[in-house]
């Protein structure tokens, strides 16, 4: 299996005992796909701004990198537009077709106010994946009385409009 099929599998993969060069390094992500620079320079190698540097290290009395970083594990760019990097495409919300799809629907039954599609690799490969976000506001129950929860049939008709919703897209 290719080392990107990997990647899409299971989202992170460990090469053991590479000895790269930081060009190296860098060349070996373009293999990959497009490479994401970090968003704030203090944190960059200083030959290939691609390259982020998390170290201990001080040169000449100064903080090399982000000092620490290797206490816990996270996942950066979840806040970045393509948080799932040079794979994935972010769609903004369509308030256009939204109101389309919703256009059938009563007005006190329009539950999905915004929207936000996301599609990681080809979606009809079995990597590929589609996902969707929406916000939702229920102001009344569309058939029966408050019963103080939220019930399936609200629930149900929340997941219709979000796949509704992502079919319209072109």
């Amino acid at each position: 299996m290719a080392l990107k099929q990997l990647v899409y599998r299971h989202r992170i993969v460990v090469l053991r005992n590479q000895r790269l060069s930081p060009a190296e390094f860098v060349e070996f992500g373009r293999r990959l796909g497009e490479v994401e620079t970090y968003y704030q320079p203090m944190y960059h190698h200083p030959e290939h701004k691609e390259i982020f540097v998390s170290s201990i290290v001080k040169k000449d009395g100064e903080q090399v990198g982000v000092p620490q970083t290797g206490k816990f594990w996270h996942h950066d760019y979840s806040f970045m537009p393509r948080p799932d990097g040079e794979n994935a495409v972010a769609f903004p919300h369509d308030k256009v077709l939204l109101d389309q799809v919703l256009e059938v629907y009563k007005p006190h039954c329009r539950y999905l106010e915004t929207t936000s599609v996301t599609a990681m690799g080809d979606p009809s490969e079995p990597e590929g994946r589609i996902s969707l976000r929406g916000a939702f506001r229920i102001g009344e129950s569309c058939y029966i009385d408050d019963t103080g929860h939220f019930n399936s049939v609200e629930f149900n008709i929340c997941f219709n409009q979000m796949i509704y919703f992502l079919m319209a897209r072109p």
